[in-house]
């Protein structure tokens, strides 16, 4: 595999930045009850696609974190013929 320069990838990381902000917190689209906080975002290192990393905010496990693809945290997913997004995010959370 080539390698893609650090610049490409911090300049990935910085456009992924625009969308998903490290500490803006989310509701996944399975349980609205849970919020969920973006710890990191970071590169995979498999295919040096940019991950977001996050972990429970409230709730079970607070010490997991977990890692999704960007493109998958921010993609659409399909509930009862209904094109919801996977992650909400939170945009007044006291």
């Amino acid at each position: 595999m080539t390698h893609t320069s650090t610049g490409t990838l911090s300049e990935d990381l910085e456009q992924a930045a625009q969308l998903v902000t490290v500490g803006s917190h989310y509701h996944h689209y399975k349980d609205q009850v849970k919020v969920y906080v973006v710890t990191d975002l970071a590169i995979l290192e498999a295919d040096e696609s940019v991950a977001v990393l996050y972990r429970i905010a409230n709730g079970q496990n607070p010490e997991f974190t977990w890692v999704r693809p960007f493109t998958s945290f921010l993609e659409s997913v399909i509930v009862d013929g209904i094109s919801v997004p996977r992650f909400s995010k939170i945009e007044n959370i006291s």
